[in-house]
């Protein structure tokens, strides 16, 4: 049985209203995009993630953050050549990323996203674990 003094306020994606304030006031603010992005993805609303995200890509091409919630935004929409794409430069930036272990777990997810569209498989037993 859950314990009710547990705040579960987590589960709820935030207010939107003020996100969306936020990225229109602050256009060249990308936590303020990507926040809204993901609070709409969040909340369930996957065709406006999807263009919030993509409108922020355009802004900032390389933020792997934005790339990977496009990715994942327009998987779920159905879009799959997008979302793939998005997933494979996902991968590839986070071989730049300056946190090794982020970057490690960005690359997985992203990798595995990628085979999951064009397999159905996750396909990442080598990569993680050594093994074919």
């Amino acid at each position: 049985m859950a314990d009710p003094k547990v705040d579960r306020s987590d589960r709820e994606p935030p207010a939107l209203a003020p996100l969306r304030q936020a990225a229109a006031s602050q256009p060249q603010d990308v936590v303020a995009r990507r926040r809204l992005g993901w609070a709409l993805y969040g909340a369930g609303k996957t065709d406006e993630a999807l263009v919030a995200f993509r409108q922020a890509r355009r802004d900032f091409p390389e933020d792997v953050d934005l790339l990977y919630g496009l990715g994942l935004s327009a998987k779920r929409a159905g879009q799959l050549d997008e979302a793939d794409e998005a997933f494979l430069r996902v991968a590839d930036l986070a071989g730049r990323m300056s946190d090794p272990g982020r970057a490690e777990i960005l690359e997985r997810l992203a990798t595995g996203h990628h085979n999951q569209v064009r397999t159905g498989r996750w396909g990442l037993k080598q990569k993680v674990w050594g093994e074919t």
